[in-house]
């Protein structure tokens, strides 16, 4: 990652926040997997943004907050959205699981899982509200976004494992 920070330039994490919500769409239509490995490159964009937010404030001071919530913020939104749709599909596909498979650890475990996405989304959005009312500080709050991260994490990996997938 570039550390050197360079007045005008954008970062590539800024790059894609200006993206379409057509990409919405086309998440929607995608596999399972691919939402998973979709939304895991989101969490690697955000963590590389965290890393050069902290180097900035490290190097130069803290910025104020409207130097930087715009594109972390609406990032986020996209993210969550995102996430309503990825959790969506899977209660769906947990659905048919319960059908053609009734054991009951796989039940349980999907279930478990299952109850865990309330949790985790407004994990997210909470982290996007705080980045938008800019009244704490942003150590704080890029704090919380890499808890969240890091449960979603945990997440996606006990489903992997759930799944057989890696």
């Amino acid at each position: 990652m570039n550390t050197e920070s360079q007045p005008g330039a954008v970062s590539a994490f800024q790059a894609s926040a200006r993206h379409s919500d057509a990409h919405a769409e086309e998440f929607r239509a995608m596999s399972l997997i691919l939402q998973h490995r979709e939304l895991l490159k989101a969490l690697d964009a955000f963590e590389e943004e965290i890393a050069r937010l902290r180097w900035e404030d490290l190097a130069h001071g803290q910025a104020p907050h409207q130097m930087w919530d715009t594109h972390l913020a609406s990032s986020l939104r996209r993210f969550t959205l995102k996430l309503t749709s990825h959790f969506a599909a899977e209660s769906g596909s947990t659905y048919e699981i319960f059908r053609e498979h009734p054991d009951e650890g796989l039940v349980g475990a999907l279930r478990e899982l299952d109850a865990e996405h309330p949790t985790l989304f407004q994990k997210f959005l909470t982290v996007t509200d705080h980045i938008e009312e800019a009244e704490l500080p942003r150590d704080e709050i890029l704090g919380e976004l890499e808890a969240a991260i890091a449960d979603f994490r945990r997440h996606e990996a006990r489903e992997d494992e759930l799944f057989g997938a890696g």
